[in-house]
């Protein structure tokens, strides 16, 4: 699922309608969570009616998956000719989606905390989070064909434990980041990988 998927086919007026149907459940969770999330109350906040939300996204774990889609930015494959600066720069894109939009009222634990929903944690990691592991994948695989990666890496701890720490960092104890954070954390890593099961000698 990326931004391209999220908006309704059709005139622009529609997609401009499709932007503030996320807006606003982007706000509702932040305020109120999933339990607090009422499609009714979404489309009378717009001034549109449920039907039109309903086609757009069948189900409130869609829509849900789809606002937080819209909430973030996938971001792009950096390629600096360092492995540690490329990892450094998908860190802190990671980071920035933990900051609250200006629009929104509420801290962006709320909406994140959503995914603990096993219905939208499904719909969101099969679009979003997979895309984003993807982008980490290639830049650790092209690492490895650089040689600036041992073979035999373990490219998923090495992607979980970078996000792991952004999450920890920002949505568990509100603590601002700073890009340079990561820096000691990416290089140990890539110095000293963890390895693949049956990598390890």
């Amino acid at each position: 699922m990326t931004q391209d998927t999220i908006k309704a086919p059709g005139r622009p007026q529609d997609d401009e309608l499709t932007e503030k149907i996320l807006c606003e459940t982007v706000r509702v969770l932040q305020e109120s969570g999933y339990a607090g999330l009422r499609i009714e109350q979404v489309a009378a906040a717009i001034g549109c009616g449920k039907t039109t939300i309903y086609r757009r996204w069948p189900t409130k774990a869609e829509l849900t998956a789809a606002a937080i889609t819209f909430h973030v930015k996938l971001g792009e494959i950096p390629d600096t000719g360092s492995l540690v600066e490329d990892l450094i720069e998908l860190a802190w894109q990671n980071a920035e989606n933990h900051v609250p939009k200006p629009w929104a009222k509420a801290a962006p634990h709320a909406l994140w905390a959503v995914l603990v929903v096993p219905e939208v944690r499904e719909i969101f990691g099969q679009g979003f989070l997979a895309d984003r592991r993807t982008m980490w994948l290639f830049a650790l695989q092209r690492g490895i064909e650089q040689k600036q990666l041992s073979v035999g890496a373990d490219l998923n701890a090495i992607i979980d434990l970078i996000a792991g720490f952004a999450t920890q960092r920002t949505l568990i104890l509100n603590v601002a980041m700073r890009k340079s954070d990561f820096k000691p954390i990416v290089e140990a890593l890539v110095a000293n990988p963890p390895l693949q099961a049956d990598a390890e000698l």
